[in-house]
């Protein structure tokens, strides 16, 4: 999918939806490190939303944003 992605749209889904959990955003993490190099200008992985302030701790809040 990511081989062809960029010639369609600007962003493509790599995951499912996220929730609000540390267990959530790990697995999405990990189902994305390999994705990096099929992103670039025009063309961008998308690993759902942020859920930053929607009741993960303020550890877990960092963590994401900084994944």
């Amino acid at each position: 999918m990511w081989t062809w992605d960029a010639g369609m749209g600007n962003s493509w889904r790599t995951t499912g939806d996220i929730a609000a959990n540390y267990n959530s955003m790990l697995n999405i993490f990990h189902a994305n490190v390999g994705l990096a190099s099929y992103a670039g200008s025009g063309g961008w992985n998308d690993p759902d939303m942020l859920e930053i302030g929607n009741g993960m701790s303020a550890t877990e809040d960092r963590t994401q944003f900084s994944l």
